[in-house]
Protein backbone atom coordinates (compact mmCIF):
# COMPACT_ATOMS: atom_id res chain seq x y z
CA UNK A 1 0.00 0.00 0.00
CA UNK A 2 1.44 3.43 -0.89
CA UNK A 3 2.18 5.73 1.55
CA UNK A 4 -0.97 8.54 0.22
CA UNK A 5 -3.41 5.53 0.29
CA UNK A 6 -2.06 4.77 3.94
CA UNK A 7 -2.42 8.77 4.69
CA UNK A 8 -5.99 8.72 3.16
CA UNK A 9 -7.37 5.84 5.22
CA UNK A 10 -5.75 7.45 8.65
CA UNK A 11 -7.81 10.82 7.57
CA UNK A 12 -10.70 8.84 7.22
CA UNK A 13 -10.26 6.70 10.67
CA UNK A 14 -9.73 9.76 12.50
CA UNK A 15 -13.32 11.37 10.97
CA UNK A 16 -14.78 8.70 11.97
CA UNK A 17 -13.67 8.19 15.25
CA UNK A 18 -14.61 11.99 15.73
CA UNK A 19 -18.00 11.52 14.40
CA UNK A 20 -18.47 8.55 16.96
CA UNK A 21 -16.65 9.77 20.43
CA UNK A 22 -18.23 13.92 19.55
CA UNK A 23 -21.73 13.09 20.50
CA UNK A 24 -20.55 10.55 23.80
CA UNK A 25 -18.34 13.54 25.08
CA UNK A 26 -21.01 16.38 24.27
CA UNK A 27 -23.46 14.33 26.19
CA UNK A 28 -20.83 13.68 28.87
CA UNK A 29 -20.48 17.34 29.51
CA UNK A 30 -24.45 17.86 29.44
CA UNK A 31 -24.77 15.35 32.23
CA UNK A 32 -22.00 16.96 34.69
CA UNK A 33 -23.83 20.12 34.11
CA UNK A 34 -26.94 18.98 34.80
CA UNK A 35 -25.86 17.29 38.19
CA UNK A 36 -23.07 20.61 38.85
CA UNK A 37 -27.08 22.14 39.13
CA UNK A 38 -28.65 19.96 40.89
CA UNK A 39 -26.11 19.62 43.74
CA UNK A 40 -26.71 23.71 44.22
CA UNK A 41 -30.11 23.14 44.93
CA UNK A 42 -31.60 23.86 48.22
CA UNK A 43 -29.95 23.21 51.86
CA UNK A 44 -29.13 19.47 51.40
CA UNK A 45 -30.38 17.30 49.30
CA UNK A 46 -30.30 13.38 48.85
CA UNK A 47 -30.29 11.80 45.15
CA UNK A 48 -31.49 8.08 43.53
CA UNK A 49 -32.39 6.61 47.34
CA UNK A 50 -34.99 4.12 48.21
CA UNK A 51 -37.18 4.71 51.38
CA UNK A 52 -39.67 2.16 52.88
CA UNK A 53 -42.94 3.43 53.36
CA UNK A 54 -45.38 2.53 55.95
CA UNK A 55 -47.01 -1.09 54.19
CA UNK A 56 -43.43 -2.13 53.63
CA UNK A 57 -42.92 -1.41 50.16
CA UNK A 58 -39.74 0.28 48.74
CA UNK A 59 -40.37 3.52 47.26
CA UNK A 60 -37.41 5.03 44.94
CA UNK A 61 -36.98 9.03 45.09
CA UNK A 62 -34.80 10.26 42.17
CA UNK A 63 -33.99 13.85 43.94
CA UNK A 64 -34.96 14.71 47.95
CA UNK A 65 -34.31 18.99 48.26
CA UNK A 66 -33.98 20.31 51.75
CA UNK A 67 -35.87 23.65 51.33
CA UNK A 68 -36.57 26.30 54.48
CA UNK A 69 -40.17 26.07 53.96
CA UNK A 70 -40.72 22.37 52.70
CA UNK A 71 -38.93 19.24 50.82
CA UNK A 72 -39.16 18.82 47.14
CA UNK A 73 -39.61 15.83 45.37
CA UNK A 74 -37.82 15.90 41.95
CA UNK A 75 -38.35 14.20 39.08
CA UNK A 76 -35.57 15.52 36.31
CA UNK A 77 -36.46 14.52 32.40
CA UNK A 78 -34.64 14.14 29.98
CA UNK A 79 -36.52 15.65 26.83
CA UNK A 80 -36.05 18.14 23.89
CA UNK A 81 -38.57 19.61 21.85
CA UNK A 82 -42.19 21.03 23.20
CA UNK A 83 -43.73 19.37 25.96
CA UNK A 84 -47.64 19.70 26.04
CA UNK A 85 -48.44 19.18 29.54
CA UNK A 86 -51.34 19.37 31.95
CA UNK A 87 -51.51 18.74 35.57
CA UNK A 88 -55.07 16.49 35.33
CA UNK A 89 -53.91 15.62 31.78
CA UNK A 90 -53.49 11.16 31.90
CA UNK A 91 -50.87 11.49 29.31
CA UNK A 92 -48.00 14.39 28.06
CA UNK A 93 -46.79 14.69 24.69
CA UNK A 94 -43.31 15.34 23.49
CA UNK A 95 -43.19 16.47 19.86
CA UNK A 96 -39.78 16.62 18.18
CA UNK A 97 -39.27 17.58 14.52
CA UNK A 98 -42.72 16.05 12.70
CA UNK A 99 -42.27 13.25 15.19
CA UNK A 100 -44.89 13.23 19.00
CA UNK A 101 -44.47 10.48 21.99
CA UNK A 102 -46.73 10.25 24.43
CA UNK A 103 -45.21 9.12 28.09
CA UNK A 104 -47.33 9.03 31.36
CA UNK A 105 -48.16 12.25 33.56
CA UNK A 106 -44.67 12.02 36.06
CA UNK A 107 -47.02 13.19 38.72
CA UNK A 108 -48.82 9.77 38.73
CA UNK A 109 -45.23 8.92 38.71
CA UNK A 110 -44.89 10.51 42.09
CA UNK A 111 -47.31 9.97 44.06
CA UNK A 112 -46.30 6.85 46.19
CA UNK A 113 -43.15 8.67 46.69
CA UNK A 114 -44.85 12.15 47.91
CA UNK A 115 -46.66 9.70 50.28
CA UNK A 116 -43.37 7.74 51.45
CA UNK A 117 -42.10 11.23 52.24
CA UNK A 118 -45.24 12.65 54.22
CA UNK A 119 -44.98 9.41 56.90
CA UNK A 120 -41.47 9.84 56.95
CA UNK A 121 -41.36 13.64 57.46
CA UNK A 122 -44.64 14.26 59.64
CA UNK A 123 -45.81 17.83 59.89
CA UNK A 124 -43.19 19.05 57.08
CA UNK A 125 -44.57 20.38 53.52
CA UNK A 126 -43.66 17.89 51.07
CA UNK A 127 -43.84 19.21 47.13
CA UNK A 128 -43.85 17.20 44.04
CA UNK A 129 -41.66 19.18 41.09
CA UNK A 130 -40.64 17.76 37.63
CA UNK A 131 -37.56 19.55 36.25
CA UNK A 132 -36.94 19.12 32.65
CA UNK A 133 -33.36 19.70 30.80
CA UNK A 134 -33.07 23.16 29.65
CA UNK A 135 -33.57 22.44 25.35
CA UNK A 136 -37.21 21.74 25.89
CA UNK A 137 -40.09 24.39 25.89
CA UNK A 138 -43.86 24.28 26.70
CA UNK A 139 -45.66 26.47 23.97
CA UNK A 140 -49.47 25.64 25.35
CA UNK A 141 -48.25 26.40 29.45
CA UNK A 142 -47.56 24.30 32.12
CA UNK A 143 -48.22 23.47 35.54
CA UNK A 144 -47.01 25.64 38.54
CA UNK A 145 -44.54 22.23 39.86
CA UNK A 146 -43.23 21.77 36.20
CA UNK A 147 -39.99 23.76 35.36
CA UNK A 148 -36.74 23.47 33.46
CA UNK A 149 -33.34 23.52 34.95
CA UNK A 150 -32.97 26.55 34.70
CA UNK A 151 -35.84 27.90 36.58
CA UNK A 152 -35.11 25.15 39.56
CA UNK A 153 -31.63 26.72 40.00
CA UNK A 154 -33.27 30.20 40.19
CA UNK A 155 -36.14 28.89 42.22
CA UNK A 156 -34.28 26.79 44.60
CA UNK A 157 -30.72 27.37 44.32
CA UNK A 158 -29.74 29.96 46.83
CA UNK A 159 -31.79 29.26 49.96
CA UNK A 160 -32.07 31.09 53.14
CA UNK A 161 -30.99 27.61 55.32
CA UNK A 162 -30.10 29.83 58.50
CA UNK A 163 -33.72 29.79 58.92
CA UNK A 164 -34.17 25.92 59.86
CA UNK A 165 -35.72 25.18 62.55
CA UNK A 166 -34.11 22.37 64.90
CA UNK A 167 -37.17 19.93 64.24
CA UNK A 168 -36.83 20.22 60.52
CA UNK A 169 -33.11 19.84 60.53
CA UNK A 170 -33.37 16.78 63.12
CA UNK A 171 -36.48 15.46 60.52
CA UNK A 172 -33.72 15.73 58.18
CA UNK A 173 -31.26 13.88 59.59
CA UNK A 174 -33.50 11.10 60.70
CA UNK A 175 -34.65 11.01 56.99
CA UNK A 176 -31.32 10.33 56.13
CA UNK A 177 -30.64 7.49 58.80
CA UNK A 178 -34.05 5.42 56.95
CA UNK A 179 -32.62 6.20 53.43
CA UNK A 180 -30.93 3.92 50.96
CA UNK A 181 -28.90 4.07 48.30
CA UNK A 182 -30.99 2.84 44.86
CA UNK A 183 -29.59 0.00 43.10
CA UNK A 184 -30.09 1.36 39.38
Amino acid sequence: MSQSALIILAVIFVILLTGLLLPVVRKGKRERDIQKVLKTLGCASYRDVVLVDMLDEQVYLEHIVLLPDKIALISFKRFRGNIFAGENIDYWTQVVGSKSFKFPNPFGELEPAVAALKGAMKGIDVQPYIVFTNNCEFPKGKPESVMTLAQAAVQFGEQRCETLSLSTQQSWEALGNKLKTANK
